[in-house]
């Protein structure tokens, strides 16, 4: 397995739907990396979901209105999922044949969702220095992943450790009395109150995939200090964003020109050549 340093500053690319190369965002790429020591020890699995910057990006309002674009990421989004997974042997051996393609889609939590009543542990993915965090209603886990290093704490302890955003100073976008401070000492501490709000962090350092993982598995299935499932996966079609007013579809064969609604039955037809 790669360290930490070679994971973070791994670069990998996949096609959109306009087939332009895409950079695969951390999250994802971490995601991937994590299920193949879940996969080794034999237990866990786990889910991206678009990261927060993804959901920042709109269409041209004459293709996509605003009153049909994604909402905001709150304080309930999460961009990875933990799921408590026992594997056998012959979910490792299609794990290990399946090839990098297959293992990314898998994981993928829009395209493949656990069974709705799964359990599950939200983790919020931080990767710049002005990343948003949130706490959250019910304790999850927040994971920083800087140039060099992953940090893995509970939102409980971060709270403590880097505080709450100053009411007088509160942030725009969703949920702004639960955003927490940024940290962006973790990036860049040239001051010397940035290496001493960095020392702070250090006991949540993870130098290893394998140490993040084991870190990652026992805050969640601990039966004495971990943290409590976030919520079932049927609730995934509430968390993520959705249109604040959708709009109603056009019905399949109509067609709307100005104020005539009119079946396609009833368009004229083109002229057929006749011999």
């Amino acid at each position: 397995m790669p360290t930490t340093e070679e994971q973070l500053s791994l670069s990998a690319y996949d096609l959109n739907l306009s087939r332009f190369s895409r950079p695969i965002p951390k999250n994802e790429l971490t995601a991937l990396a994590l299920n193949e020591v879940a996969a080794s020890r034999g237990r866990g699995f786990f889910f991206y979901l678009p990261s927060r910057e993804c959901w920042k990006r709109t269409a041209d309002e004459k293709i996509l209105p605003a009153s049909r674009a994604p909402g905001l990421t709150g304080r309930r989004y999460p961009s990875l999922l933990f799921m408590d997974y026992v594997w056998n042997e012959a979910a490792y051996r299609d794990f290990v044949r399946e090839p990098h393609r297959g293992r990314y889609l898998k994981c993928n939590a829009l395209i493949n969702p656990p069974p709705d009543l799964t359990p599950l542990f939200a983790v919020q993915f931080v990767d710049t220095m002005r990343g948003v965090a949130y706490t959250t209603p019910v304790p999850s886990l927040i994971l920083y992943a800087t140039d060099v290093a992953y940090y893995l704490a509970g939102t409980d302890e971060l709270e403590q450790t880097v505080g709450r955003w100053s009411r007088r100073w509160r942030p725009s976008g969703a949920d702004p009395e639960a955003r927490l401070n940024t940290a962006p000492f973790l990036w860049n501490a040239t001051t010397a109150e940035a290496q001493q709000q960095k020392t702070t962090m250090e006991r949540f350092k993870q130098t290893t995939i394998e140490a993040l993982y084991d870190e990652l598995v026992r805050r969640c299935v601990a039966e004495v200090d971990g943290i409590p499932a976030t919520f079932e996966a049927s609730e995934l079609i509430h968390v993520v964003p959705r249109p604040s007013r959708p709009e109603p579809g056009i019905a399949l064969g109509r067609t709307v020109l100005g104020n005539i609604d009119e079946t396609a039955a009833e368009l004229p037809r083109k002229r057929q050549k006749t011999s």
